[in-house]
């Protein structure tokens, strides 16, 4: 099967080609999480039953193999299909609210796949670990994500130009990456810098991360520069 309209982060960053192989991975997984998300927002995601989102997304995995994204698109399906028959009514966000209470049990048909969908894939879901006071930082994130950034998704971020409005977003999806509820890239040493002439990528500090948008435009998930950035 052809697959039309791929998804390469790269096409939005100059001289990628001789970026390290720390950041090609990263890149690799930006267009692994935005080929096997699609348009499934962070709201959805989080909030959507298991049973509902799994299905929609099975097919990508499948798509992601075939641009070389996915190694073992059968075992990613079998971990994923672990997840819906043990929890299948459940979502993120429900099952952080009983993973936020103190005497809660982890379910190794949660902690597993998703151990295995990040360490041996490269597939990142929300965490969860056997300390609840962790969990509930895990729920704020969750939370913060769905009342500040629930209609963006892994290729929105990388796809709409940066704005104002979004800046909230952007720190609730931080935070959140930071918690491994969701995955940010790493900084490619790129920010983002305006004038008159439009917003463009250039060389910042190592924790910078920009993507182009257009020939004029930011990518929404770059790091605005803070002073004057080095030319390199």
């Amino acid at each position: 099967m052809l697959y039309d309209n791929r998804f390469e982060i790269r096409n939005g960053i100059k001289n990628h080609e001789r970026h390290n192989a720390i950041l090609q991975a990263a890149y690799d997984t930006v267009d692994r999480m935005a080929t096997i998300f699609g348009d499934l927002t962070f709201g959805e995601l989080l909030t959507q039953p298991f049973s509902q989102w799994i299905p929609a997304v099975v097919p990508k995995i499948h798509e992601a193999a075939a641009h070389g994204l996915v190694g073992e698109p059968d075992e990613v399906v079998a971990l994923l299909d672990r997840i819906v028959k043990a929890h299948g009514d459940e979502s993120f966000r429900t099952m952080a609210v009983t993973m936020s209470e103190e005497g809660a049990k982890l379910s190794r048909d949660i902690y597993s796949p998703i151990y295995k969908l990040w360490f041996y894939h490269g597939i990142r879901l929300p965490e969860f670990c056997r300390y609840y006071e962790e969990n509930a930082k895990v729920l704020k994130c969750i939370d913060d994500v769905v009342d500040h950034a629930d209609d963006l998704t892994y290729q929105t971020i990388y796809t709409l130009p940066r704005l104002k409005e979004l800046k909230t977003a952007g720190l609730a999806l931080r935070n959140a990456s930071e918690m491994f509820v969701i995955y940010l890239p790493p900084g490619n040493g790129l920010c983002c810098s305006c004038s008159m002439s439009g917003c463009f990528c250039v060389s910042g500090r190592s924790t910078d991360w920009c993507v182009q948008f257009n020939a004029t435009t930011c990518a929404s998930g770059s790091t605005t520069c803070s002073g004057n950035a080095p030319s390199l």
